[in-house]
């Protein structure tokens, strides 16, 4: 699978309106990676500005331009292009059994999600997810759940306290342990939450945030307001998902999720972490 992260940067970086601007100082990190495959062109990716407030709190954009303001945000995922085809996977579920992908796969699609229990970005959209579920499994598209996170430095994130979320947030789909966090290896899942949306042929067409609410606060310069004042709705994800169904393109305008970072065993964790 090869990933880079979202062209959709704002090169406004410096010039935003609203949110904080007195005595930012900006300083460009070129993030540069050519990515090429087959029908796709090269895209050349525009700098990321980081910024630095008065008071010394260390502060970046996303990549739509938002000022993300020092606190829970540990990493964003990377859109993935090219046509990749989902990893096969057997894991253990809370409900004690087995799961393939080859026996839960929908008929019309397959939404994989990396959460956990313990990060706030998966508990502020948790009621979310299951409505989600609730909505689009009777028209064909399945959903899945896996939690890959160490256990021995995240004990929040067991199994059988996953079983406890699942139950307290109303999850109506398999929530699986990747205890040897191949499959998050495989799948090169970055944070909690991280969404891949399949078609019916296991091909990726989406991989990409819920929606645009945040559980703490991040200064969004396009709708001028916190992040946390946005509602969980999942538009992004039912966007993507209605324009599966519906057998429309993929989107073109994926934005990266942001979340907590997949939590790796020592020995396991990836150049990309």
């Amino acid at each position: 699978m090869r990933q880079v992260p979202s062209t959709h940067f704002d090169p406004g970086a410096a010039g935003h309106a609203g949110g904080p601007q007195s005595g930012e100082r900006v300083a460009e990190v070129v993030d540069v990676d050519h990515f090429s495959e087959v029908g796709r062109p090269e895209f050349d990716l525009q700098p990321v500005g980081l910024l630095d407030l008065t008071g010394g709190q260390a502060a970046c954009r996303d990549a739509r331009g938002a000022l993300v303001i020092p606190g829970l945000v540990d990493c964003h995922t990377h859109l993935a292009f090219g046509g990749w085809r989902a990893d096969e996977f057997e894991l253990d579920g809370t409900d004690g059994k087995k799961h393939r992908l080859a026996d839960l796969r929908g008929p019309k699609g397959t939404l994989v999600m990396f959460i956990c229990n313990h990060c706030p970005f998966v508990q502020h959209i948790a009621a979310g997810l299951a409505q989600f579920a609730l909505d689009y499994q009777p028209r064909g598209i399945a959903c899945v759940a896996i939690s890959s996170n160490d256990v021995v430095s995240h004990p929040d994130d067991t199994p059988d306290k996953m079983a406890q979320f699942a139950r307290q947030n109303g999850f109506v789909f398999p929530y699986l342990y990747d205890e040897s966090q191949r499959t998050a290896l495989g799948y090169e899942a970055i944070c909690t939450p991280d969404f891949y949306l399949f078609d019916q042929a296991r091909h990726l067409v989406y991989r990409g945030q819920f929606d645009a609410s945040r559980p703490h606060t991040e200064w969004d310069v396009r709708a001028g307001r916190a992040r946390n004042m946005v509602p969980v709705t999942g538009a992004d994800l039912r966007a993507a998902t209605e324009a599966l169904l519906t057998a429309k393109p993929p989107l073109a305008d994926q934005i990266p999720s942001a979340g907590c970072s997949i939590k790796w065993k020592p020995a396991n964790e990836p150049d990309w972490a």
